[in-house]
């Protein structure tokens, strides 16, 4: 395709294209190089240019006897519709068919610029600023409430609907189209993704009525086009206020669900704890009450026995406090640490969940202070066991000794 639109831009350079009755011509002198040329769009690329001389037209094959004559050529409206792309003298031709202005062609050729849209490909900086323009166009029309038809290929007026009524008329100048826009390829890659399709569509809205409620209903577009550096910015930082919003919601959630794992956690240390230590002043103060003054062997080894085993027993809850210690240390450790990340990546919002962090650590000091108040009431009640159980000895018959 795009070695046929060189042929053309050749033939333009050389002997100047212009525009006949729904055709194209270009006269020439008959020489070598135009027999090759007409030989090559026939055989080529099944083109029949017609050649033209003094108003009659001659056969092709004649071309070799009219050397040194000037004849005009002539191709075809026929020829034109079959080519793979459409063919455009300038932009203003481009321009004519209002289509274009909202939609692009396959693909063009732009004589008068050597401007063209192959393939896919631009070439040249006209053809790309004129494409970011179409497809910013067809953001427009895609993204309003409603739309108010030309006819089947042409809208003519879109109306927004947020919190009134938005008229934008979509009639521009050609200077609007090929111009260079400030901020274009950003709407264009921000629109053209379309995750979050409708919030996208709030936002432009949004700065859309803010930017053009009090403008003129015909001077609307036109104002946009001329202040679109202001327009991308707005419309791109709204987007990105959103997705940080968005992001750190869904991070929120994720966090209350950590802090429920959390306080399960902590509710278990506590209550394990508790389940196990209930049993203790019980039998620590049985023991001491059972303890009794020693007068005789059998109640000497009693004493002993007794003491032995409230020590053990209160050092086996000893190692259990410690133990149970550990766990609300090592719990406190890990939300600590989560909340630092969630904080060197989420700043400016850290301050909105701050408080589930000041929930969890009210929760760490009262259920350390249940377990330091465990120790103490258990070191006192291993005193009070081993006060009775020094109480008990012989001492007269020690001191004797």
């Amino acid at each position: 395709m795009n070695q046929i639109a060189e042929v053309f831009l050749d033939i333009n350079r050389l002997y100047g294209l212009r525009k006949g009755d729904g055709s194209i011509q270009f006269e020439a002198v008959v020489d070598s190089e135009l027999e090759g040329l007409i030989s090559k769009l026939r055989s080529d690329y099944g083109l029949s240019p017609s050649v033209i001389r003094e108003g009659v037209y001659v056969d092709c094959e004649t071309l070799p006897s009219l050397s040194g004559v000037c004849v005009q050529i002539e191709i075809s409206r026929g020829d034109l519709d079959g080519l793979p792309f459409r063919l455009y003298f300038d932009w203003n031709d481009l321009a004519a068919y209002k289509p274009n202005l909202q939609r692009v062609p396959e693909a063009f050729v732009v004589l008068s610029s050597e401007a063209k849209y192959i393939d896919g490909t631009c070439y040249g900086d006209d053809v790309s600023n004129y494409i970011k323009f179409v497809n910013f166009i067809a953001i427009l029309i895609d993204m309003s409430d409603h739309k108010n038809l030309y006819n089947a290929n042409l809208v003519g007026k879109i109306v927004f609907l947020q919190r009134s009524q938005l008229e934008i008329m979509l009639s521009v100048d050609l200077v609007d189209v090929i111009r260079p826009i400030d901020g274009i390829s950003v709407v264009d890659s921000l629109m053209g993704d379309t995750s979050h399709y409708d919030q996208k569509k709030s936002i432009l809205k949004e700065v859309l009525f803010t930017m053009l409620l009090n403008v003129p209903v015909v001077d609307r577009l036109e104002f946009l086009l001329d202040n679109f550096g202001e327009f991308s910015r707005r419309l791109s930082e709204n987007y990105q206020l959103f997705v940080s919003e968005f992001s750190f919601d869904k991070v929120r959630v994720e966090y209350e669900e950590r802090k429920r794992e959390y306080v399960i956690k902590l509710n278990e240390v506590y209550n394990s704890l508790h389940g196990k230590m209930i049993g203790v002043p019980i039998a620590l103060a049985l023991a001491s009450t059972s303890i009794v003054k020693v007068v005789g062997v059998a109640s000497f080894f009693t004493n002993v026995l007794l003491f032995f085993a409230a020590a053990i027993y209160g050092l086996m809850m000893f190692f259990l406090l410690k133990n149970q210690w550990h766990s609300l240390e090592s719990i406190k450790s890990e939300y600590d640490s989560y909340m630092s990340r969630l904080k060197y990546h989420y700043y400016d919002q850290y301050q909105m969940i701050e408080s589930i962090r000041r929930d969890l650590d009210e929760r760490y000091v009262y259920q350390k202070g249940s377990i330091y108040m465990y120790s103490v009431a258990l070191f006192i009640l291993a005193g009070v066991v081993g006060g009775y159980f020094l109480w008990g000895l012989p001492w007269d018959f020690l001191s004797k000794l």
